[in-house]
């Protein structure tokens, strides 16, 4: 039994010093990463979200992110969300420049959020392997986005579906 619990001390230990040589890496390359508060091993900055509950003892993770912004001022702030970096963009000008100004290079999504969830077997079928407009990422993404968005905001679209926007908006 003491070999047992000095072996999974062991690992423990390993795993946190291995997290806090990450962290202490990145760290070390402050000017490339925007602010944001200090992660966790394991955890990164998700224990500052949920720290604030609604009535239905639910956190209210939009309550701890814009306390997050409020202390990171700038408008961009980075959060680890257990092993993955985020970066986090809370201001008007900087979502501009991100968005518009640098959307060639911020327009596209992170293969682990998308993909139809390919570590997750029931994503991975039910989003067609990965295709369509919810889980895809790259050209095939910016492909069928720009697709969507040209057939829904243009004035024929809109105009051919008044009425049933109207009608949705008396059923509620």
């Amino acid at each position: 039994l003491t070999g047992i619990f000095t072996s999974a001390a062991a690992v423990g230990l390993t795993w946190y010093l291995l997290g806090l040589l990450r962290f202490m890496r990145l760290r070390g390359r402050k000017g490339r990463l925007p602010p944001g508060p200090l992660p966790l091993p394991l955890l990164g900055s998700l224990h500052k979200l949920v720290g604030n509950f609604g009535p239905d003892k639910q956190p209210r993770i939009h309550i701890g992110l814009m306390k997050l912004a409020r202390q990171y001022g700038n408008g961009v702030m980075g959060l680890w969300m257990g092993s993955y970096y985020t970066v986090v963009i809370s201001k008007p000008s900087p979502a501009h420049e991100a968005f518009v100004e640098q959307g060639k290079w911020t327009s596209d999504r992170a293969p682990m959020q998308s993909y139809g969830g390919h570590h997750v077997p029931s994503m991975k079928i039910a989003t067609r392997d990965g295709k369509g407009i919810a889980m895809s990422c790259g050209k095939y993404w910016r492909k069928v986005r720009a697709a969507l968005v040209n057939n829904i905001t243009c004035t024929d679209a809109i105009e051919r579906n008044v009425d049933i926007v109207r009608e949705e908006i008396q059923s509620v």
